[in-house]
């Protein structure tokens, strides 16, 4: 049997350094939790910054048709002020015209919207990915923290029973 003294303090020192693994894992889980709740944060922005892409997706839509609608019927206006028919083929071709000005710049505007909110959705899937990253994380902390101090508890056992 080894000197009583040495076994007590390699216990002592075993016993610290499990500790200070253990307190060392509760810091670094009491950070990731905080990290975690980063990333959930930014998860819930990015969930509201797609609904506001796709809703200024659609109020964009809708102020173009309301312009075209507004052109449409000032053309109809200026021609029948001036005593001109409203359905002649001029008329017409000037309202398809129009139409496809519009309809093309309204597509281009609504698609950059969606594609902002399909951004802010990428966004959101990454930071969701992080914080289950970081929670999984956790989970070995306090195993490997044990795990650390093992080697010397063992040294100090073995000094217990000498050959």
């Amino acid at each position: 049997m080894g000197d009583p003294i040495t076994i007590g303090l390699g216990l002592a020192s075993t016993a610290a350094t499990a500790a200070g693994g253990i307190m060392s894992a509760n810091a670094q889980k009491a950070s990731n939790k905080a990290n975690a709740i980063r990333a959930q944060m930014k998860v819930e922005s990015a969930k509201t910054a797609e609904q506001a892409g796709r809703v200024r997706a659609l109020q964009t839509d809708a102020s173009y048709r309301d312009q075209l609608d507004q052109t449409l019927s000032n053309m109809a206006a200026m021609r029948a002020g001036q005593n001109v028919s409203v359905d002649s083929p001029t008329a017409l071709a000037m309202a398809e015209a129009a139409d496809k000005k519009s309809a093309l710049a309204r597509q281009v505007a609504v698609s950059n919207e969606i594609i902002g909110a399909l951004d802010s959705r990428k966004a959101g899937i990454s930071a969701a990915t992080d914080a289950q990253m970081i929670r999984a994380g956790n989970n070995g902390l306090m195993a490997a923290a044990l795990l650390k101090a093992l080697p010397q508890g063992l040294s100090t056992v073995q000094s217990m029973f000498p050959k």
